[in-house]
């Protein structure tokens, strides 16, 4: 049975913790802006390994995605590519790709909620 997803799509307080280690706003956004360009390419990563049958690209990108999520604090998509990542350790190709589309959906759903995120970071910039 797989594990729960979170119920928190995102976590502000994990953005509210980067500005106060990083002591300003504008890093936190740029690592936030960072990851909706790179999250998409680490799907279709995922997505293309299974594909193709090379399991070990895509347990390498669902890893990244899951460690970059919880970095930004998306913590569904960071608990759906964990899920990937730990069903393909344990060689359940199908079940794998029985998760993809929960992992598209995760992304699709915080993409919008991030994005909001660095135009409220933007704004807190320019006051």
């Amino acid at each position: 049975m797989a594990a729960e997803l979170p119920e928190l799509v995102f976590d502000v307080a994990v953005i509210d913790r980067l500005v106060e280690l990083f002591g300003d706003r504008a890093p936190a956004g740029q690592l936030v802006e960072i990851f909706l360009q790179e999250s998409p390419q680490l799907v279709d990563s995922v997505a293309q390994g299974l594909a193709c049958n090379d399991l070990e690209e895509s347990r390498r990108a669902a890893h990244s995605l899951k460690s970059s999520a919880a970095t930004v604090g998306a913590l569904r998509l960071s608990a759906a590519s964990a899920r990937i990542e730990g069903v393909l350790r344990s060689g359940r190709v199908d079940s794998a790709r029985a998760e993809l589309a929960q992992l598209q959906a995760e992304l699709d759903q915080v993409r919008d909620v991030l994005a909001a995120e660095v135009a409220r970071l933007r704004g807190s910039i320019a006051e």
